[in-house]
C-alpha cells in the first residue's frame, strides 16, 4: 500500500475525514448542511478543485445536450464517451442516464438543486464500457482533459471478469487505480459491492471503497443490510468506510432543481459524498 500520496490527495482525505466527523443525519440539503457534512459551513465548496467521474453512462451537459437529457443545475466541464481505444468527446444526447446525472449532481449541483458536496468544483466525466482497457484509458483521458489537476475520481460501478480472478488487488483495473492514485496524486473513491458482481476495483489498496449506511431515527447509524462486505483472498477487508446512501434526493435529467427523491438500492450515491 502506498503511504506517501501527494499533498493534494492528503487534502482530499482531510476533507473526507471532516465530512465523516460532522455527518449525523439526512439526505439532499441536510447531508451537506450543518446537520450533515457541513461542507458549506466549513467553506469547503470545492473552489479551485477538479474532480473526475467514470460511470457506465454519463451525466448531461446543458451546453451540449437537449433539455430532456440535461439539467441546468448540473454542468460538468466536459463529458466523454469511451471508444475502442480512447474516450472521445460525447455527441449530443448520446450515453446519458439518470444515475450518472444524480451522482454528478451530488458532486457539483448548484441551487435550486439540493446543495452538493462541491458546487464550485470542476467535473470531468466519461462513460465506461466494462472493458478493462477502455476503463483505464478513459480514466487517463479524464486526467488529461483536467490538465492533471483532478484530485479525486469517483467510480460508481464495478467491473467483472470471466472467468473471475482472485479478489486480491491484482486485477488490471485494481492495479491501475493503485498506480494512478500514487502517480497522479488522486484519491479514488470506489462504490462498494452489493452482491451483483463486479468486485473490481473495490479490492484496490490506495483508494477508498465506500459502503452504505442505513438511517435509524433520522440518523445514519447502521450498516445497510444490502452491503456485501467483501473480504479479499488474503483476508483484507475491502470496505474502508460507510456513508449515507438511503433516501438521497438527486438532480434528475430534465428536472431543473426539483431533485429526484428516491429510496436508493445502489451504493453509487454513497461514494460522491466523500469527494
Amino acid at each position: 500500500m502506498n503511504r506517501c500520496l501527494g499533498r493534494a490527495a492528503r487534502v482530499a482525505i482531510t476533507f473526507l475525514v471532516l465530512s465523516i466527523l460532522v455527518r449525523n443525519t439526512g439526505a439532499d440539503d441536510v447531508s451537506t448542511g450543518p446537520k450533515g457534512i457541513n461542507s458549506q459551513g466549513l467553506a469547503l465548496t470545492g473552489k479551485g478543485i477538479t474532480l473526475g467521474q467514470l460511470e457506465i453512462k454519463r451525466p448531461g451537459l446543458p451546453t451540449k445536450d437537449t433539455a430532456g437529457k440535461s439539467n441546468t443545475t448540473v454542468t460538468p466541464s466536459a463529458v466523454f464517451i469511451a471508444g475502442t481505444a480512447v474516450a472521445f468527446p460525447a455527441q449530443q444526447d448520446i450515453g446519458v442516464d439518470s444515475h450518472a446525472e444524480g451522482v454528478a449532481g451530488i458532486m457539483i449541483a448548484k441551487p435550486p438543486a439540493p446543495i452538493s458536496v462541491a458546487p464550485d468544483a470542476l467535473l470531468f466525466s466519461s462513460t465506461a464500457t466494462i472493458d478493462m482497457v477502455d476503463d483505464r484509458l478513459s480514466t487517463q483521458r479524464l486526467i488529461t482533459a483536467g490538465n492533471g489537476k483532478i484530485r479525486a475520481m469517483n467510480y460508481s460501478y464495478g467491473d467483472g471478469y470471466n472467468p473471475p480472478p482472485p479478489i486480491d488487488g491484482n486485477a488490471p483495473i485494481s492495479q491501475f487505480v493503485d498506480w494512478s492514485a500514487s502517480f497522479h496524486s488522486i484519491l479514488y473513491v470506489i462504490a462498494g459491492n452489493e452482491g451483483t458482481g463486479g468486485y473490481w476495483p473495490s479490492d484496490n489498496y490506495n483508494g477508498m471503497t465506500i459502503g452504505s449506511s442505513d438511517i435509524v431515527g433520522g440518523t445514519f447509524l447502521k450498516v445497510a443490510n444490502r452491503n456485501e462486505l467483501v473480504t479479499a483472498s488474503n483476508g483484507r477487508h475491502l470496505t474502508a468506510i460507510i456513508a449515507p446512501g438511503e433516501t438521497i434526493s438527486m438532480p434528475d435529467l430534465g428536472v431543473d432543481g426539483a431533485g429526484k427523491p428516491a429510496k436508493q438500492t445502489k451504493s453509487g450515491p454513497v461514494s460522491p459524498h466523500h469527494m
